[in-house]
Order: C-alpha cells, then sequence, then structure tokens
C-alpha cells in the first residue's frame, strides 16, 4: 500500500513538473509524458472505467476536433503532444471512479503536496544551518538545474521546482486538484502548502496568497460559526504578531522584498514588460478569438519573452477560443464553489493568471477531476431523491 502509493506520487510528480534536459536526451515532454502513462498505470491497477466518465471522453472528443479544425495541416507534432496530455488527465478520474481507489488517489496527492512543501522547507532549513543554497530541483532532476535568484540578502527558494514562480504555481494548481478530487480545500494541508509559497517571494504567489485567505475568512464570517471564526482571530493576532517580529529582526531584508514588489507592480521589468505585451496582444486579438481560436504556434504577443506568463486563461483563448475557455473556467468555477462554497469562486483569479501552459497537465486534471466531481454530485443527488 505505501509502495503503491508512494511510487504513484513519484511518477505524477515527474508528470506535472517541468524541468530541462541535457543535450541529446528526449524532450521534457516525452519524459513528462511517459511518467503520465506510468501515473495511469499506477492509479489503475486492478480497475475500470468507470460508468459514468463517458462526459470525460465525449469532452476528449470534441477537443480533439477543435483543435484539429484549427490546426490542420499544421502544428501536428504540438497537436499530438496536447492531446495526449489532455487525454492522461482526462483518463485519470474515469479510471478512479469512486470509493476506495479515489481514495488512495487523494492519499497520492496528499502525499505530493507534502513532498513539495518539505522540499522547499528542507531547503530553508539547510540554507540557515549552513549559509549555503542547495539545489533540491537538481537532486531529483539530474539533467535540470533550479535557478535560484536573490533580492539583497534574501533567496528565493524553489523546492523541488525549478523557479520560485514555479513552486507558487503548482503548489496552488495542486491545492485546488486536491479540493476537487477530495473536498479539502482549506484543511492544515493546503493552508501550510500555501503559506509556504511566501518563501518563494513570487509577485503572483503573494496575489495567490492574499486571494485564497481571504476567501477562507469569507467563508467562515459566512458560516456563523463563532469558534471558527474565533479560530481565524486568533490566527490573523498570531501572524501580526509574528510579522512584527520579522519586521523588527530582518528590517533591512524585507525593505529589499517590499521594494522588489513594488517594482513588479509596476510591470517595468522583462518579465512584466512581457505581460503587458502579451496582455495588449490578446486585447488586440480578442474579436478574432471569440469563438474560434487560433494555430499552436500564433505569435499572439509580437515574440514576447514568455507568452505563458500572461496566464493559462489568455494562453488558451488564444488557442482554443474565448467561449471554450470560459466554459473550461466555469466548470472548474462550479466544482470549487461545490467544494468551498461561494467564497471559493475568487480562487479563479489566481488560476486565470496562473503560469501554466496551454497543455499543461496540472489545468486539464484540475478540470477532468471537476467535470468527474459535478458529475457524480449529481448522481448522488438524484439517488437520494429516490430514497
Amino acid at each position: 500500500m505505501f509502495l503503491h502509493v508512494a511510487l504513484a506520487a513519484l511518477a505524477i510528480h515527474y508528470f506535472l513538473t517541468p524541468f530541462e534536459v541535457g543535450a541529446g536526451g528526449a524532450t521534457p515532454y516525452t519524459q513528462r509524458l511517459f511518467f503520465g502513462f506510468v501515473y495511469l498505470l499506477l492509479i489503475g491497477l486492478g480497475g475500470r472505467v468507470e460508468k459514468r466518465a463517458e462526459v470525460l471522453f465525449l469532452f476528449f472528443i470534441v477537443t480533439a476536433v477543435w483543435f484539429f479544425s484549427i490546426n490542420f495541416p499544421e502544428n501536428i507534432g504540438s497537436l499530438l503532444y496536447f492531446l495526449a496530455f489532455l487525454g492522461c488527465a482526462l483518463f485519470s478520474p474515469a479510471l478512479l471512479g469512486h470509493g476506495e481507489r479515489l481514495a488512495r488517489f487523494s492519499l497520492v496527492l496528499d502525499c505530493l503536496l507534502l513532498f513539495w512543501v518539505l522540499s522547499l522547507v528542507f531547503q530553508v532549513v539547510f540554507y540557515f544551518a549552513t549559509s549555503s543554497i542547495l539545489d533540491v530541483h537538481g537532486f531529483f532532476h539530474p539533467s535540470s538545474a533550479a535557478r535560484i535568484p536573490t533580492i539583497g540578502n534574501l533567496v528565493r527558494f524553489t523546492g523541488v521546482h525549478i523557479e520560485p514562480g514555479t513552486y507558487s504555481n503548482w503548489i496552488f494548481g495542486l491545492v485546488l486538484l486536491r479540493a476537487v478530487v477530495s473536498g479539502r480545500l482549506y484543511d492544515k494541508l493546503a493552508l501550510a502548502a500555501m503559506a509556504s509559497t511566501a518563501l518563494t517571494m513570487s509577485a503572483w504567489g503573494a496575489l495567490a496568497i492574499g486571494v485564497y485567505f481571504s476567501s477562507l475568512a469569507i467563508a467562515i464570517l459566512r458560516s456563523l460559526d463563532s469558534r471558527l471564526v474565533g479560530r481565524l482571530l486568533v490566527f490573523v493576532g498570531l501572524f501580526a504578531v509574528f510579522m512584527l517580529y520579522l519586521a523588527g529582526k530582518y528590517f533591512d531584508e524585507l525593505w529589499d522584498f517590499s521594494q522588489y514588489l513594488l517594482a513588479r507592480s509596476e510591470l517595468e521589468d522583462a518579465s512584466g514588460a512581457s505581460k503587458v505585451t502579451a496582455f495588449s496582444g490578446f486585447v488586440a486579438l480578442i474579436l478574432d478569438v471569440a469563438v474560434l481560436g487560433k494555430p499552436l504556434n500564433f505569435d499572439f504577443c509580437g515574440g514576447c519573452l514568455s507568452p505563458q506568463d500572461a496566464g493559462v486563461f489568455i494562453n488558451l483563448a488564444v488557442r482554443g477560443g474565448v467561449v471554450f475557455t470560459v466554459f473550461l473556467f466555469g466548470v472548474i468555477g462550479l466544482a470549487l464553489v461545490r467544494v468551498g462554497g461561494g467564497a471559493a469562486s475568487l480562487l479563479l483569479g489566481p488560476l486565470a493568471g496562473a503560469k501554466f501552459y496551454y497543455f499543461d497537465p496540472i489545468f486539464w486534471l484540475i478540470f477532468g477531476f471537476s467535470i468527474y466531481f459535478l458529475v457524480m454530485s449529481r448522481v448522488k443527488n438524484e439517488g437520494n431523491s429516490r430514497l
């Protein structure tokens, strides 16, 4: 049981996590796809396809036809990679069904999230104990090296991921995936995981933390549960005391960080300028992609530094159309509301701006399990009404 869960967690880690490869090696997409098949094999052992999963297969077929119609006869290689990642992601809930296998998969996600958080904690502890920066990402990905920048005297930690922003984005994505799989959006592990992203000093991560904890505060206050409200106030008080302690002990470092966030908010650095260019390109194009998207190789931002920095919503809207993308986010939003109440819909904001590529399986896993969560909720409600 433990070995199976550990192996599945490791396989899904390599399936989800971006990394680089050395010269002459298989492309990172090929390697990630290989681990995607290994992950499917591990979670599907002894299982059968769930009867209620036909909606997932239907969506896959419609999406394949949709993107082929936009791209054919160009971009066939990229399209096949995209559909392979999409297929692995959508086939997951179809294999897992519900009951024991789904509970085991929920445990796999718990282990993966804990592994990611502990990798960051270990890196931080190692740094303060030795004054050396340990490349945890490079240990698990020998052909890849983490990019660990600094701000003044502060180190932007990455954990097992390749960049600080990657850690923040993928932690957030995994928290959402875990929520639509298990229904736990605000439990202790999710809270710790979201809080850990502060150590990356990611501007997007700071926004995601603010939105996540704001949604939690709204959910608690709306519940009118005096115990939960009391816990929230205690948490806020302890956090305020902790921040005052940090402000006194690390004033210079926190000043550097505040200046960094201010500079990033002005969007005048290379990354910020790339985001502005990409957003402007999308706005100029929005009527053209309202329904039908552009081919996968279409440059909508004039060769900007990192088109994916504009967020997964814009990148998907350009390639699949605005209507298609709004549908995807609508499904995810509805699932999050079912899990965490109306306040959880706020989490769609950071998700829309997450730096996932249009093909990244972590986004499609969130979407696939959202569909399945909604379908199974409807089935259970129908069963209860018959009773």
